[in-house]
């Protein structure tokens, strides 16, 4: 399996990161999730494509929460950047198709975020960066004031590993949880790429049943870096280069 790629940074338009803290924080972690997927060139389960010439490269990530439905819309197809555009609750009971008013706003912002990147595509320049636009800190869940952004990442790195590893096997939902030697209903939760009933210390057995190694680094962070971080890397094995890989937990 290929090694993961370094994730892409994420810009906020408008009030985007704003509207998405307004949601329910079960809500908002999901989200998460879907944005980070995004990040390593990856589409998240509970992700579609959104419909209509205007709205091409535009992504929709649907999430149900406590009988309320909600939404938030992304691109990744500007530059090597994950623009998110806005997140809403969806207060209409009648059909699945975005409100005309809200299609609108994310077609304007779709444009200032095609706009901030000039004729070319990639990245804000210095010149053209607005209060429109706020870059991430580089860590969506510390954008979004979680308690705990660091776990919250890590969890993510780690249910998306876990889910690379079961798709290149091409395990069925009830194989996936045999072989993790957990509930199928829990294995479904991971299929879906959430984080939520498990633990750290229980992913990375899931990543150990995946014949995967784990070691755990603790070395001094660079004086550059404000904060120690957590992160999961993949490097191949010295014994066999092209089919083992390690997932290293650094902090």
């Amino acid at each position: 399996m290929a090694d993961l790629p370094k994730p892409k940074p994420v810009v906020w338009v408008g009030p985007s990161r704003r509207e998405l803290k307004t949601l329910p924080r079960e809500v908002q972690r999901k989200m998460g999730i879907a944005l980070f997927y995004a990040q390593m060139g990856g589409v998240h389960p509970a992700v579609r494509p959104m419909k209509g010439p205007a709205l091409a490269g535009v992504m929709e990530i649907v999430e149900d929460f406590d009988r309320s439905t909600y939404r938030a819309m992304y691109t990744t197809k500007l530059g090597d950047v994950v623009y998110v555009l806005c997140a809403f609750q969806k207060k209409s009971t009648r059909g699945i198709r975005t409100p005309q008013h809200l299609v609108a706003v994310i077609v304007e912002r779709l444009k200032q975020a095609r706009a901030s990147c000039g004729p070319t595509g990639g990245a804000m320049s210095r010149r053209k960066r607005t209060p429109r636009f706020e870059a991430s800190s580089g860590n969506v869940f510390a954008d979004l004031g979680f308690k705990h952004p660091e776990e919250e990442l890590l969890k993510a790195q780690l249910v998306y590993q876990i889910g690379r590893l079961i798709a290149a096997r091409q395990l069925t939902q009830g194989q996936a949880a045999r072989l993790l030697g957990i509930p199928q209903p829990k294995a479904s939760l991971l299929l879906r790429g959430t984080t939520a009933g498990f633990s750290t210390d229980r992913l990375i057995r899931c990543l150990n049943r995946l014949d995967q190694d784990v070691e755990i680094i603790v070395r001094q962070k660079p004086a550059s870096r404000p904060k120690a971080r957590v992160r999961v890397v993949r490097q191949p094995s010295p014994q066999a280069p092209s089919r083992s890989r390690q997932a290293h937990a650094v902090a």
